[in-house]
């Protein structure tokens, strides 16, 4: 794991303190760090003079080598070039061989937590993304997000917003198997942004 030590400002005393910035977490085994990942408090902090709390994000490496991913996690949207300067810098050659990893790039901690549980579960995420698509434009609510949750006994199960409510919601799997026999993925292996958003770049018909 690579750790750097971070200086920051306390708001509410003024005082500068340390803290430490992973920037690689192995979640097979840093089970600790995974947890925080988890209940999105990784980047809580407190002051250790007045008991001040605050938030510092920072960007890292999330990677699992029995899931074979690797998870860039950046603070805001930067081009490829400064994310593969970045990715060094966070000592991702000490992972070892990744010929065959799958990476991605997300911009938040639910963005990251999803990809996690698609990936546990040897999901395609395009195919999961292309589904909340479906998901959305059959419903009859006003969807304002959706995210993948699990597999339970063949469904594929979300949790869904919509209307001030959040709520669960389910597939059968035979949905996302038939999406496997009509779209083709073509993902690059280079810490791409796969979402709904970009999903037009990876996705056509075989």
């Amino acid at each position: 794991m690579s750790d750097f030590k971070v200086t920051i400002n306390c708001k509410k005393c003024n005082d500068d303190f340390s803290i430490i910035h992973h920037g690689l977490i192995d979640i097979d085994n840093d089970k600790d760090l995974y947890e925080k990942l988890d209940n999105k408090t990784i980047f809580n902090f407190k002051c250790p003079k007045c008991g001040g709390e605050g938030i510092f994000r920072f960007p890292f490496l999330c990677y699992s080598k029995k899931m074979k991913i690797i998870i860039y996690f950046g603070t805001k949207e930067i081009d490829e070039k400064k994310i593969q300067g970045q990715i060094e810098g966070l000592g991702i050659k000490s992972i070892g061989d990744i010929k065959d990893f799958t990476t991605r790039t997300v911009y938040s901690l639910e963005d990251l937590n999803e990809k996690i549980r698609i990936f546990k579960y040897k999901l395609n995420d395009a195919l999961i993304e292309a589904a909340k698509i479906w998901f959305v434009g059959n419903s009859d609510v006003n969807i304002t997000e959706i995210r993948f949750y699990e597999i339970v006994e063949d469904f594929i199960h979300w949790i869904v917003a919509y209307d001030g409510k959040i709520k669960g919601a389910r597939l059968p799997m035979d949905f996302y198997r038939d999406d496997e026999k009509v779209w083709k993925v073509n993902i690059p292996n280079q810490f791409p942004l796969v979402n709904e958003k970009t999903l037009e770049k990876y996705l056509s018909r075989k």
